[in-house]
């Protein structure tokens, strides 16, 4: 009896999360849902879930991302659109509803509410242009934290604010201090405007302990080759997470009407199935 006891404790003491569940919010590009199921299906170091959401206001894209999602096997989420209606949140002064930044904090925050707060576990919640290209071990990084994110802030004058941006954040929600704090929402804070994630401001405020990992941000060179990963073209607009764990390509639908956009956007996926097919 003794040695089970001890056998049982051994295995309690050293048991993982179980897997790590991923929420991707889609607004458009049905075609990253692949490239970003591959990416994680290869480098993810850990067994997980991932899960799409959909809020997309045309019925079309709506359409083909329910049927790549269901081509691919995961599992689909559409938003209710009067969470962008009402709004969910509410509406920051000098913003309109259909400000896009408006929508994307009032999808993470009903998200976030609905399926992640009532949850226990590790979640990602992630941007649909941003792909997983080297191995990483998520678990690692969140036994010991509760809440992970890209640190960000704005000021004015002499104040500042600090928050943290969402297009990549991770939460530890057997850990995870004040669940019902988390606010995604923009909007003046202290009289200084901030974007998307800007009341989690309050949050750390109120909430100074928290085991916050600060997930890194690095940008490739536009000169050189980066060694790491040469399939990257330099004149791509893009960033890296997490030590590089993470390319994030940015601008996914082309918000900035860039001319060449759609030559550059065959050859990233060019590049990263290239990058996929690598031993």
């Amino acid at each position: 009896m003794k040695k089970i006891f001890c056998s049982l404790f051994i295995c309690l003491a050293t048991c993982c999360y179980g897997k790590v569940t991923i929420y991707s919010h889609y607004y458009n590009r049905p075609d990253f849902i692949q490239i970003q199921k591959e990416t994680f299906e290869k480098f993810m170091q850990n067994e997980f879930e991932l899960i799409i959401f959909e809020d997309s206001h045309k019925a079309a894209i709506s359409k083909e991302i329910k049927e790549e999602c269901k081509r691919l096997g995961l599992q689909y989420i559409r938003v209710p659109n009067w969470v962008f209606e009402r709004p969910y949140l509410p509406l920051p002064r000098r913003c309109q509803k259909s400000n896009a930044s408006v929508q994307c904090s009032n999808a993470n925050q009903y998200i976030y509410d609905t399926y992640i707060k009532p949850s226990s576990g590790i979640f990602m919640m992630i941007d649909n242009d941003a792909f997983m290209i080297q191995e990483t071990d998520i678990e690692e990084i969140m036994q010991d934290h509760s809440l992970a994110g890209i640190p960000q802030k704005r000021s004015n004058k002499n104040i500042t604010i600090n928050y943290f941006c969402t297009a990549l954040m991770l939460f530890n929600m057997d850990t995870l201090p004040a669940k019902d704090q988390i606010n995604f929402n923009l909007g003046f804070v202290d009289g200084v405007f901030t974007d998307c994630g800007g009341k989690m401001h309050h949050y750390f405020q109120k909430n100074p302990d928290v085991k916050f990992f600060p997930v890194s941000v690095s940008y490739p060179s536009k000169t050189e080759e980066d060694p790491d990963f040469h399939f990257i073209g330099q004149t791509w607009d893009m960033e890296f997470f997490l030590n590089k764990s993470f390319l994030h390509y940015r601008a996914g639908s082309n918000w900035y009407h860039k001319s060449n956009y759609n030559q550059k956007l065959a050859d990233f996926k060019e590049s990263m199935r290239s990058h996929l097919n690598e031993e």
